[in-house]
């Protein structure tokens, strides 16, 4: 390994000055500096693989080691200036001071920059991991035929029930609310709440996926006949993760000796973020060049146990919650003729400090006292960055429990959520079946 060090460094200063009536503060000015140091370094591998244009014109790993550290100071303006009176005895007696800089300069803002990388975030590799799975079977099949065929019961009981539960669910909706409105209103409006979410049900779980199938089936036939003429095929997925820990909430900050003096209070962050991505190329070279009919169709043995998943009753909802299908389908590719991957990891951090809030007045008496201050938000950060070759098998995507996004899986637990407060509709999710009228 050969490792480039450079000492980077920031510089920040800030000055200020007091006068005073004698014997009641100091008649002084100062300047006040913090210089912060960070190794800054790449380390990385002094050799190219031997034959590396080769491996790079037939797709295959030519990656080498590399990580590299680096400190920057963000745009955000660092400055600060205050004013500060004390008045006592009516006017008798003043002090004033007077400041202005960056607030890295003071002392206890800038013992706070402890600068290193955070270390790596599991749940932001897993997560990249598990799109990076995503995207073999995307890039690799126009059409996942098992998983189609394990479903395709389920698929045309949904596309041919929803007209007719619709119709005979309105009709039943008209005449209770005919026959007695107000008493049967609440039975109306359970009825209704059936008809949505289970035509939406249909919608989500039979119609749209049986679209989705066509379009890959026809996607497919038209690479087959055109050529699709690739031996290896690239991947990529990316994902971070970012946590937000406040450190300090309402700190004092001030000019210390020999101006002795607080004028307000900052709010001091630390953010750190991991970021995960994968990338590599996956063999599906056939004699001629194109991906393999059984590949591009979804019926080979990287499909068998995906299958088998889909056909478990409720899977799609335990996948809402636990990412099973997630995990199938990396143990499914743990052997995929892969010819190379790459896992880069970018782990930052970043000390983020508020604006300055001045002092609050006193109020009253014949002494009082007066606290202007503004400006002085900043931030400095930490960058570490590693890349490097890696095995598939060793950053297979863990099990884990996840909770849905906002959007569309909330709506889908919502309707089956409706459909099972009715003993009737349990087990048939995809037909709405409404109670018979008394």
């Amino acid at each position: 390994m050969v490792t480039k060090t450079k000492v980077a460094s920031l510089f920040f200063q800030s000055t200020g000055a007091a006068k005073s009536t004698p014997g009641w503060g100091p008649n002084t000015s100062a300047t006040f500096s913090q210089v912060v140091f960070v190794n800054e370094s790449v380390r990385f591998e002094p050799w190219s693989y031997p034959g590396w244009k080769q491996l790079i014109a037939t797709h295959q790993n030519a990656t080498t080691f590399m990580t590299g550290k680096r400190l920057k100071s963000f745009g955000r303006p660092s400055f600060f200036k205050y004013t500060v009176l004390f008045s006592y005895n009516n006017g008798a007696a003043t002090a004033n001071w007077v400041g202005s800089g960056e607030l890295f300069s003071l002392p206890s803002i800038s013992s706070l920059i402890t600068l290193s990388a955070p270390s790596t975030d599991p749940l932001a590799q897993a997560r990249a991991a598990e799109k990076f799975v995503s995207k073999y079977y995307q890039k690799t099949r126009s059409l996942r035929t098992l998983s189609s065929v394990a479903e395709m019961s389920e698929t045309i009981r949904g596309v041919l029930s929803p007209a007719k539960s619709l119709r005979k669910a309105v009709g039943d909706l008209n005449q209770t609310l005919r026959g007695n409105m107000y008493r049967s209103f609440r039975r109306g409006a359970r009825d209704l709440r059936n008809v949505v979410a289970g035509t939406w049900l249909e919608w989500v779980y039979g119609v749209k996926p049986l679209v989705n199938d066509v379009d890959g089936a026809m996607e497919g036939l038209n690479r087959l006949r055109n050529g699709d003429f690739r031996d290896s095929v690239p991947l990529s997925a990316s994902d971070q993760h970012e946590t937000n820990q406040v450190i300090t909430p309402n700190m004092g900050v001030g000019h210390s000796s020999p101006l002795n003096v607080n004028f307000g209070t900052v709010d001091v962050e630390r953010f750190d973020r991991t970021q995960v991505t994968f990338k590599g190329a996956v063999v599906v070279t056939r004699p001629g060049g194109e991906i393999p009919p059984g590949m591009q169709f979804g019926v080979g043995l990287e499909d068998i146990l995906p299958a088998v998943w889909e056909a478990v009753p409720w899977s799609f909802f335990i996948d809402y919650f636990i990412n099973v299908s997630n995990v199938i389908d990396a143990f499914s590719i743990l052997d995929g003729n892969f010819a190379w991957v790459q896992r880069t990891v970018r782990n930052s951090r970043i000390i983020r400090v508020s604006d300055v809030r001045p002092t609050p007045d006193s109020t009253g008496g014949s002494s009082f006292s007066r606290y202007s201050a503004s400006g002085g938000g900043c931030e400095v950060g930490f960058t570490e960055v590693t890349r490097s070759r890696v095995d598939w098998r060793d950053f297979s995507p863990p099990l884990r429990i996840k909770f849905p996004e906002f959007g569309t899986k909330w709506a889908n637990i919502a309707a089956l959520s409706q459909m099972l407060k009715n003993p009737f509709d349990v087990g048939t999710i995809y037909r709405v079946r409404l109670p018979r009228r008394r």
